[in-house]
């Protein structure tokens, strides 16, 4: 309906096109039938992930690994990655009908990130974060976190890369698991690490070190953090919520749109 509307007007410019609020509390006043909807953000791939066929072995293995007597609370951890970042998202309200489904934008581009990794155990716990900058070098604002509980890494790109995974799972976190196991009395249990399928997990390395030490490595299916990883679906969500917050920008004024 919308697009017909638009097409009786060729000559008028998009901006043109817009309406403003009042006209939209007007129309809604004389036309019960319709509802002001927030459009939300949808990525393509991490629908066609959300299905049940998709996800349902990755369920079995976890409940398998979880009921087994090999991996014990103290020794599963959950382990992701969450970006600190500024990007345009698009706050806009969408004029629909209500049996129709909630609206859904293109994900804006990404820009410059710092990326914050945690590693919670399921007993409670969590291991020391890390945290990547996207310079050459740790900057002089960064140096008051230093001899606080937070590891700085700056990899230039800000991103998980299969060097900087490799160099905080093997420096850092991988042995102090193992210290966790042994100071527990856990020496002969597995430890288990779940994760997403990013490209950075692919190191031998990596995989011949966890092999040695009987530490498991289970990764998620790929596009289905949103739902299958613990930390996004917690303080990850909770993090990146209240992150929001400080990165309201110009560009994220909420503009109405008819969506019919």
């Amino acid at each position: 309906m919308a697009q017909s509307i638009a097409a009786s007007y060729p000559g008028r410019s998009a901006k043109q096109m817009n309406v403003s609020r009042t006209w939209v509390y007007r129309f809604l006043s004389r036309h019960k039938e319709f509802k002001l909807q927030t459009a939300t953000v949808a990525d393509p791939q991490r629908n066609k992930a959300s299905c049940i066929k998709n996800l349902l072995p990755f369920y079995v293995i976890y409940h398998n690994l979880l009921s087994s007597d090999q991996y014990h609370e103290t020794l599963v951890f959950n382990l992701d990655e969450t970006p600190i970042c500024l990007h345009q998202s698009p706050k806009m309200k969408v004029l629909t009908l209500p049996e129709k489904p909630t609206p859904r934008l293109s994900l804006p581009p990404r820009m410059a990130n710092a990326t914050l990794l945690l590693t919670i155990c399921l007993d409670g716990t969590y291991l020391t974060p890390h945290l990547l900058w996207p310079t050459k070098r740790i900057p002089p604002e960064l140096t008051i976190m230093r001899g606080r509980p937070i590891l700085l890494h700056a990899n230039g790109s800000g991103w998980q890369t299969k060097y900087s995974f490799e160099k905080i799972m093997l420096g850092d976190i991988l042995p102090t698991a193992m210290k966790k196991r042994k100071d527990s009395g856990l020496g002969t249990k597995k430890i288990l690490f779940v994760l997403d399928s990013h490209v950075s997990r692919m190191s031998i390395k990596l995989l011949k070190y966890c092999k040695k030490n009987r530490i498991t490595l289970l990764t998620i299916p790929a596009h289905s953090s949103h739902l299958t990883q613990p930390l996004d679906c917690g303080p990850n969500g909770n993090f990146k919520h209240s992150l929001l917050r400080y990165t309201i920008l110009e560009c994220c004024r909420p503009r109405v749109c008819c969506c019919l």
